[in-house]
């Protein structure tokens, strides 16, 4: 047998350089860190979406992913919540459970936190708090 390639040695051995690489076609395709950390599992060991979702910050995934969701419901990347004096579409408490599932899906899908999907939805919704998006998941 050859020497240990890339594919062979555990994920704390790999460089960073070879960890941004290893994600980097796995977030191209979408999947998210605990489907990554699935497939990369198989050459590297048995792994937690943490290390994969370290390795995407690293490899500035996580900033684009953020921005592309942010996108989806018509806000910027460094927007923090509602402006002042704006006032939201619908209040987040009274709508239906399928409309906050519709609203959640693709920012969830995207990889972003309970905090920063509230954050992307409270120019639309008014101020949100981490734990209603938890709930409304």
């Amino acid at each position: 047998m050859s020497g240990a390639g890339q594919g062979d040695r555990p994920w704390r051995q790999l460089t960073a350089q070879e960890k941004q690489a290893a994600v980097l076609p796995l977030a191209d395709a979408g999947l998210s860190y605990a489907q990554m950390a699935e497939r990369l599992s198989v050459r590297h060991g048995p792994m937690r979406f943490t290390q994969t979702a370290a390795a995407c910050r690293a490899a500035g995934i996580v900033a684009a992913r953020r921005a592309a969701a942010l996108a989806l419901v018509g806000g910027e990347a460094g927007e923090a919540g509602a402006v002042a004096g704006e006032r939201p579409e619908a209040a987040w408490g009274g709508l239906r459970p399928a409309d906050k599932a519709a609203a959640l899906r693709p920012l969830v899908e995207a990889g972003l936190s309970a905090s920063q999907i509230a954050a992307a939805l409270a120019p639309r919704y008014g101020v949100l708090s981490r734990e209603s998006v938890i709930a409304a998941c």
